[in-house]
């Protein structure tokens, strides 16, 4: 019997501006994370200095670039091997990836529910109130 996990992650790299200012070229390296109908940008600390001769399809371009595409895919691959059962959203993906730890997200429907009511008691437009939950 095989085992297939339905691993949907998609990563792809992008270049963004490191200033406002034109005459700098060099831009930082970001990730965006998307699974499930939602998407999440993400820092790598990668920076390409000059992207027009540099950067090509997502990656690096050239002989002297071997180790931050290691970086890149070591990245990609990281993120695609988690295993989507635990998984809610890009956001949780990318907690995933920076280290939270799977025990911290509630997995139960009775968890989710109280994990929302606490957001829309405590956000800014807190809809809830404490004789509204009283069951």
């Amino acid at each position: 019997m095989e085992n297939v996990i339905n691993n949907e992650i998609g990563v792809t790299f992008f270049l963004k501006k490191m200033s406002h200012k034109d005459s700098v070229k060099k831009r930082g390296v970001y990730a965006t994370i998307a699974y499930a109908g939602t998407s999440v940008k993400m820092q790598t600390g990668i920076v390409c200095m000059d992207p027009e001769t540099q950067w090509k399809r997502g990656m690096f371009e050239g002989k002297n670039f071997s180790n931050e595409n290691r970086e890149l895919l070591e990245i990609r691959h990281k993120i695609e091997s988690y295993d989507t059962r635990f998984c809610k959203s890009a956001q949780h993906i990318r907690d995933l990836y920076n280290g939270a730890n799977v025990d911290d997200i509630p997995m139960t429907i009775l968890m989710v529910f109280e994990e929302s009511l606490e957001k829309k008691r405590t956000g800014k437009k807190a809809r809830v109130r404490a004789s509204t939950e009283s069951l």
